[in-house]
């Protein structure tokens, strides 16, 4: 499992020193997804990066290996809303993470080990086949006959070619067909049973010129010594007459033991209640935050997308009218409520415009974005938008840059003033 994350790294090094030897930025970054297959002996490793996926087909039905590296998915994940509701979140479908857009180390490659049972088939496509649940849709129809015999792989892998072309059409579709067959291993030893029939044994009766051999008989060796045979005693009064021993001893120590606690109890006289209260837990070291200045550059740092919450920027703070309740969340239908603006990406520049808010509500800054690492066509924040976010979410998660690079200024860069004229 180790080597298959390597080579997804690998990969995603290759690219992304590709991009950055191109001065690529943003949108003109190259990326892609991966979904890949290797089989050893009965097991199978998938590994998946973005939101290509792998399905397990057997005869009794279709199941989803993988899980989508998008904003949908990973707000159903953390237990924000269900998957419908999810889908209706401005840049849902935006993918948290994707092959050459960042470094390896901001890469976390999805590994799974699958036990090999049964006669299966396994698809591996991207989103252009998967979209519209055509997989759920056409798998007993184009993928089941497979199991049965009545077609072949490569029919199978164009007809689904064809159904992602016709019924989406709107992305290009890769589609890979591992069938898998499982034959019983015979038996290396054989039946018990069949060893026992295969032992000789001695007939009652030996034929007329038969020779069978007898053991020596030993000759007996007389003793002056008077032996006398004892019949034998049953031995369960004996045994009974222990166990009911052993019981009467168990009690009585549990008895002795249950009076001696009580009278230690009567005799150590109680706590009186001035005694020393306990000591209060320590409180827990905060985390390291940066302040946020007027003016100022800060960088996002990593950040596992499967355990944190994302960070999104809001159009305006939020006041007690917006959301009166303190910790409940926001709720995106509401009149009063500001809008988000999108979800804020590791590694993205920000520049701080302004801040707001006071002791009672809370300190709220106003970012502008100033340059993203892109991770989809269509990303849910762009360079050069505004938004608001409370501090304490925040500063605990980025990193100040002293001086920024024109490509970090992005959309923020200061066009210099021409010299005014003599």
């Amino acid at each position: 499992m180790v080597e298959l994350e390597k080579a997804a790294c690998l990969a995603n090094d290759q690219i992304s020193r590709r991009n950055d030897s191109e001065q690529r930025l943003d949108r003109q970054r190259m990326g892609t997804t991966l979904v890949m297959g290797l089989i050893r002996a009965h097991e199978l490793y998938i590994t998946h990066v973005g939101d290509s996926r792998a399905y397990w087909i057997t005869r009794y039905g279709c199941h989803q290996v993988t899980l989508d590296d998008d904003v949908a998915s990973r707000e159903v994940r953390l237990g924000y809303c269900t998957y419908p509701q999810a889908l209706q979140q401005p840049g849902s479908g935006s993918l948290v993470q994707a092959l050459g857009m960042s470094a390896s180390s901001l890469l976390y490659p999805n590994v799974q080990r699958l036990m090999l049972d049964e006669d299966s088939v396994f698809l591996l496509c991207s989103d252009g086949l998967s979209d519209g649940d055509r997989v759920e849709e056409y798998w007993e129809t184009e993928i089941l006959p497979l199991l049965e015999g009545k077609t072949d792989v490569e029919t199978v892998s164009k007809r689904l070619v064809e159904i992602g072309n016709t019924q989406n059409g709107h992305d290009n579709v890769t589609v890979g067909l591992i069938y898998v067959q499982v034959t019983p291993s015979p038996a290396s030893s054989p039946a018990l049973s069949e060893q026992w029939s295969e032992i000789p044994y001695p007939s009652p009766t030996a034929p007329v010129g038969a020779q069978v051999s007898q053991p020596a008989a030993a000759e007996p060796v007389l003793s002056g010594i008077t032996t006398q045979i004892l019949s034998a005693q049953p031995k369960t009064p004996r045994l009974l007459l222990l166990g009911i021993g052993a019981l009467l001893g168990i009690a009585g120590l549990l008895g002795f033991l249950f009076w001696w606690s009580g009278t230690k109890q009567a005799i150590v006289p109680e706590a009186s209640p001035s005694a020393t209260p306990p000591r209060s837990p320590t409180a827990s070291a905060s985390p390291r935050v940066t302040p946020l200045r007027i003016g100022s550059w800060v960088q996002l740092n990593p950040r596992n997308p499967a355990l944190l919450p994302p960070l999104v920027l809001l159009s305006e703070p939020l006041t007690p009218a917006s959301n009166p309740i303190p910790g409940a969340l926001l709720s995106p239908t509401a009149s009063n409520s500001p809008r988000a603006i999108g979800t804020i990406p590791d590694a993205a520049v920000l520049e701080v415009i302004s801040k707001r808010g006071t002791a009672q509500q809370g300190q709220w800054v106003q970012f502008r974005v100033c340059s993203i690492p892109i991770t989809e066509l269509d990303p849910s924040l762009v360079p050069g938008q505004e938004g608001w976010i409370r501090e304490p979410a925040i500063s605990a998660w980025v990193a100040p840059i002293a001086q920024a690079t024109v490509v970090q200024q992005g959309a923020c860069r200061k066009t210099p003033s021409p010299p005014a004229s003599p």
